[in-house]
């Protein structure tokens, strides 16, 4: 049986989406999808600290030197779109929208856009602040899902100093990448997961350790 391929919108290519977009090409042809990435910013020599950018790609536009990089890394083609997404881009957004931005405001317009939409079949959005970070995912069509997540849309000036990402949260991006990268997995092996509102809270503070019973693992 073929796999229907679904449309992966991903907004912003920074700390976050960089590393998303390499780990969602990685699995493409095991959920079946094709991709697109928006983000309007150029590499500056400092991001290379904390996102999958190389020394050699700054003065580069994020959206060109991705490409480049995750043909490189896994030979698969992404789309990429070096603007800023604006309004009229919102209302053409399709399939499952991945939202990692870096302000509640640009949250909200998004999230406003996509909301009971019959063509955004799912809707996931990650925030991170430090070593911590969170990942909402749910239908954007399912009045109780839409309800709890406009309790997580709070106002930008409720974050005073933001904590910016850095070499020692690179970690926690790629533990946030795994949780999305899992997410997609598991809605597409099973189709009711995609009326859950699903929550998950990465917290690297400390290190993170895998406790089990068994005396061994193999």
């Amino acid at each position: 049986m073929t796999m229907m391929t679904e449309k992966i919108t991903l907004i912003g290519a920074g700390s976050l989406g960089s590393f998303q977009a390499l780990l969602i090409s990685k699995i493409a042809h095991a959920i079946g999808c094709e991709i697109e990435v928006f983000d309007h910013d150029k590499v500056e020599s400092h991001n290379t600290d904390n996102q999958l950018y190389r020394l050699s790609d700054a003065g580069s536009l994020k959206a060109d030197s991705l490409k480049k990089i995750v043909y490189l890394l896994t030979e698969k083609n992404i789309k990429t779109e070096p603007v800023k997404i604006n309004q009229s881009d919102i209302l053409r957004l399709r399939g499952i929208v991945i939202v990692m931005v870096d302000s509640m405001a640009a949250r909200r317009e998004i999230f406003e856009a996509c909301k009971n939409d019959a063509s955004v079949s799912y809707y996931i959005e990650a925030r991170t602040g430090g070593n911590t970070a969170y990942v909402y995912a749910f239908n954007p069509r399912q009045q109780g899902s839409i309800s709890q997540y406009a309790q997580m849309l709070y106002s930008d000036k409720r974050v005073l100093n933001p904590a910016c990402a850095t070499i020692e949260t690179v970690p926690a991006l790629w533990a946030v990448a795994a949780a999305v990268a899992k997410i997609l997995i598991l809605i597409k092996k099973d189709d009711s997961f995609r009326d859950k509102f699903l929550e998950v809270v990465v917290n690297f503070e400390d290190l993170p350790l895998v406790k089990t019973d068994k005396k061994e693992i193999i």
